[in-house]
């Protein structure tokens, strides 16, 4: 069981994002990224690119959380 505070991820996984932490105009509730970039430890800033093609975004390491992020299998 994973816990509820921030954790990393691994450079290359696919995650749901919650839009209350990435918003993007035109997204529903979630939006899928894939992480290009990860900081040594949880406050740092989390690179992910959107799916949708808008290129490289920012997310807060410390909003990347459980409650915020979901693994794509």
């Amino acid at each position: 069981m994973m816990e509820p505070g921030p954790f990393l991820p691994r450079v290359q996984e696919a995650y749901w994002v919650d839009t209350t932490i990435l918003p993007f105009e035109g997204a529903g509730d979630q939006l899928a990224v894939v992480v290009v970039d990860v900081p040594a430890t949880t406050t740092g800033t989390i690179g992910v690119e959107l799916r949708a093609g808008a290129g490289r975004v920012p997310v807060q390491a410390t909003l990347w959380t459980p409650a915020n992020v979901a693994p794509i299998p």
